[in-house]
C-alpha cells in the first residue's frame, strides 16, 4: 500500500520524468537539425567557392592569352599558372558533386574549356608560325577563341548558380524545420505544463479531500456533534489519522453519556436542593434569560403560573430596581469592580397574612473572567426588618415624645443663661453654658433620632424639585468655609460646568453633603485637604467628599453606616447616626453611598443622585 509520502514522490517523479522527456527530445531536434544543416551548407559551400575561382581562373587565363597574342612573351608564365589554378579547382568541384545534375555541369565545364584552350592554342600557334599576322589576331581571336571562353564560363556561373540555389533551398528548409521544431517544443512544453498542473492538483487533491474532512469532522465534534464519523479511504498515513479520529470520538461519545447521566442526576439533586431552600433564587444567563427559580422566587416575584424559563428577566419583572440590579452584574466592568458597591434591593412581598420583606442581591458567576451568568439571591428578612421597623417606631415616638418637653428646657436654659443673676457669677455661667451645649447635643440626637425612625419606616417627606448640582454644592459647602480656614484645612470644589441637573430634596441632599463635610473636617489633620467634586456616569451624577485625613480601616468601611457604629480612634463626638441618615436619604432617591478609604491616606465618600429625565 503506497503511503502519504509515496503519493507526494509518485507526484514529483512524474512531473520530473516529464521535463526529462521534453529536454532530451528538444535535444535531440537540435543535434539532428545543426548536423543536417552543416553538412548541407558545407558541400555546396566549397562547391559555390569552386565555381568561383573557376570563373575567375578562366578570365585571368584568358587575359594572359590575349598578351600573348599580342606578342608579349612573358604573358605565357601568367597563363600557365592560370591554366594550372584552374584545373585544381575544377578537379575539387568534380570531387564535391552532391546536386542532382551537378555533375553534368562539372562535366560540359571540363568539355567546354577543353575546346577553349585547343582553339586558344591552334590560334597561338597560327600567330607565332606567321600564319595568322599579329594584326589579324585580335579578328581571329574573338571569332575563334571567345565564343568558346563565353561558354566555358557560363558553364562555370552555371555551378556557381546550382550550388548557390542548392544553399538557398537547404536554408529555406533548415527554417522551416526549425520553426517546426520551435513550436513542437512550445507545443509539447505547454502539453507538460497542463499535464503537470493536473497531475499536482490531482497530487494535492489527493492529499488535501481527507485532510479536508478530518478538519470538518473536528470542527463538528467540537461543536458537540459525537455522531460524526470519517469514511476511512485506503490505509495510508490519512487513514489510519482517520481510524484514530473515529475512535477518538466514539470513546467522547461514551464519556459524554456517562458525563450527561452524572449531570442531570447532579442536576436534579442541585434543583431538589434549590427548591427547598427558604431564600428565592433565581438564576439567568448572560443574556439575562432566565434559566431556572425556585418556587420561593416564583412566589415572592409572581411566576407562580406563569412559565417564565427562557424569557428576558426585565420582561417579567416589574421592579426597575431588580432589572438594574441584575444588569449591573453583567457590564463591564462589574459595579463592584469600579469601587462602588451593588446595593442590594429590599423588596416587600405583600401576602393575605401580612407583609414579607426580601433584600435582594445578586451576583455575577465567572471563570477565567468569563461571566457565565447571574444568580439573583432573595433573602427573607422578614424578622430582621419587623425588628427594625418596631424598634424605628419605637424610636419615633419615644423622639417624637421628647422633643417637646427637651425644648422646653432648651428655651428654660437659654433665658437662665441670659439672666444677670447667673452672668455676674462665672461659676454658675459656666455651668449654664454646659448645661446649653448639653442640651443642644441632645436635640440634635433627638432630630436624628426621629429624622431615622421616619427614614427607616418610609415616613419620611420627600420634596424632590430640580436641582444644579453646582449650586447645590456651593451652598452646602458655604457654611463650612470659615471653619475650614480655622482649622487650616483648604476647601475647595470641583463641579465641572455642563453636568444634567438631578431630581433631589434640596434640603435632605443638602443635609447629606454638610454631614459628609462635617466628618471630613473633623478627622482631617492642620494642613490637610477637603475636595468637593462632581461628575456625571452614565444617567447619574456622583458626587464625592475627598479628605486627606486618618482613613478608615477595610473591615470597619461598611459598618459605619450602620446606627449608632462609631469607631473607636474615631470617637470624636456624635451619635454615630450621621452616616446611616446620610445613606438612607440617599437611598430614598435612588442612589447609592459607599466609602473607598486607605488608613493614613484619607477617604471618599461618593454618593449618586439620577440626572433629571
Amino acid at each position: 500500500m503506497v503511503g502519504l509520502r509515496g503519493k507526494i514522490m509518485g507526484g514529483y517523479v512524474l512531473i520530473t520524468g516529464l521535463a526529462l522527456v521534453l529536454s532530451t527530445w528538444s535535444a535531440i531536434n537540435y543535434v539532428r537539425l545543426s548536423g543536417q544543416l552543416n553538412a548541407m551548407m558545407v558541400q555546396n559551400y566549397r562547391s559555390v567557392v569552386a565555381a568561383s575561382h573557376l570563373v575567375s581562373e578562366l578570365e585571368r587565363q584568358d587575359s594572359a592569352a590575349l598578351l600573348l597574342l599580342l606578342g608579349d612573351g612573358e604573358a605565357e608564365a601568367l597563363f600557365e599558372s592560370a591554366r594550372r589554378d584552374f584545373l585544381g579547382w575544377l578537379a575539387r568541384a568534380e570531387a564535391n558533386v552532391t546536386l542532382p545534375g551537378e555533375g553534368e555541369v562539372v562535366g560540359r565545364i571540363r568539355a567546354l574549356y577543353r575546346e577553349y584552350s585547343s582553339g586558344l592554342d591552334a590560334l597561338y600557334r597560327a600567330v607565332r608560325e606567321g600564319s595568322i599576322p599579329p594584326a589579324a589576331a585580335s579578328a581571329a581571336y574573338r571569332a575563334r577563341v571567345l565564343p568558346q571562353f563565353d561558354a566555358a564560363r557560363r558553364a562555370c556561373w552555371d555551378l556557381f548558380r546550382i550550388n548557390d540555389q542548392a544553399m538557398v533551398e537547404v536554408q529555406t528548409r533548415v527554417n522551416a524545420a526549425s520553426a517546426r521544431g520551435g513550436w513542437s517544443v512550445l507545443a509539447g512544453g505547454l502539453a507538460g505544463v497542463a499535464l503537470s498542473v493536473l497531475l499536482g492538483l490531482g497530487v494535492s487533491e489527493l492529499i488535501a479531500r481527507p485532510v479536508r474532512l478530518l478538519s470538518r469532522s473536528a470542527r463538528r465534534v467540537g461543536e458537540g456533534h459525537l455522531e460524526e464519523r470519517i469514511e476511512v479511504q485506503g490505509r495510508d498515513e490519512v487513514g489510519r489519522l482517520a481510524a484514530e479520529f473515529n475512535a477518538m470520538v466514539g470513546k467522547l461519545r461514551e464519556l459524554r453519556a456517562s458525563d450527561v447521566a452524572q449531570l442531570a442526576a447532579s442536576r436534579h439533586k442541585l434543583q431538589a436542593v434549590i427548591d427547598t431552600i427558604s431564600d428565592g433564587l433565581v438564576v439567568t444567563d448572560t443574556a439575562l434569560r432566565i434559566e431556572s427559580a425556585n418556587p420561593v422566587a416564583q412566589e415572592v416575584l409572581g411566576w407562580k403560573d406563569e412559565q417564565v424559563a427562557g424569557r428576558p428577566f426585565s420582561e417579567v419583572v416589574a421592579d426597575d430596581r431588580l432589572v438594574e440590579l441584575i444588569q449591573r452584574q453583567v457590564k463591564s466592568p462589574p459595579c463592584r469592580e469600579e469601587g462602588e458597591p451593588c446595593e442590594p434591593v429590599l423588596m416587600e412581598h405583600k401576602q393575605e397574612r401580612g407583609s414579607r420583606f426580601y433584600l435582594a442581591d445578586a451576583t455575577a458567576v465567572r471563570q477565567d473572567d468569563e461571566v457565565l451568568g447571574v444568580v439573583l439571591l432573595l433573602r427573607d428578612v422578614t424578622a430582621i426588618e419587623e425588628a427594625e421597623r418596631s424598634r424605628s417606631q419605637f424610636m419615633s415616638a419615644v423622639s417624637h415624645e421628647l422633643r417637646t418637653p427637651l425644648a422646653s428646657l432648651t428655651m428654660g436654659i437659654g433665658l437662665l443663661a441670659e439672666s444677670k443673676l447667673f452672668r455676674q457669677s462665672p461659676r454658675e455661667a459656666e455651668l449654664v453654658a454646659i448645661l446649653k451645649e448639653d442640651s443642644r447635643r441632645l436635640a440634635r440626637l433627638v432630630d436624628e433620632l426621629f429624622e431615622i425612625a421616619r427614614l427607616r419606616v418610609g415616613r419620611l417627606p420627600m420634596a424632590l424639585v430640580r436641582l444644579d448640582v453646582g449650586e447645590l454644592v456651593e451652598a452646602a459647602t458655604l457654611p463650612f468655609v470659615a471653619q475650614a480656614e480655622a482649622q487650616g484645612v483648604g476647601l475647595r470644589r470641583e463641579v465641572p460646568a455642563g453636568l444634567p441637573p438631578v431630581r433631589a430634596d434640596r434640603e435632605k441632599v443638602t443635609w447629606v453633603i454638610s454631614n459628609l463635610v462635617s466628618n471630613a473636617l473633623r478627622y482631617t489633620p492642620r494642613g490637610g485637604r477637603i475636595t468637593v467634586s462632581a461628575e456625571q456616569r452614565g444617567d447619574r451624577v456622583y458626587i464625592s467628599v475627598e479628605d486627606t485625613g486618618i482613613g478608615i480601616p477595610k473591615e470597619k468601611q461598611e459598618t459605619i453606616f450602620e446606627p449608632y457604629t462609631q469607631l473607636e480612634d474615631r470617637a470624636r463626638g456624635g451619635a454615630g447616626l450621621g452616616l446611616a441618615i446620610s445613606r438612607d436619604i440617599v437611598r430614598a432617591h435612588g442612589g447609592r453611598l459607599f466609602v473607598e478609604s486607605e488608613p493614613g491616606k484619607g477617604s471618599r465618600f461618593t454618593f449618586s443622585l439620577p440626572v433629571e429625565a
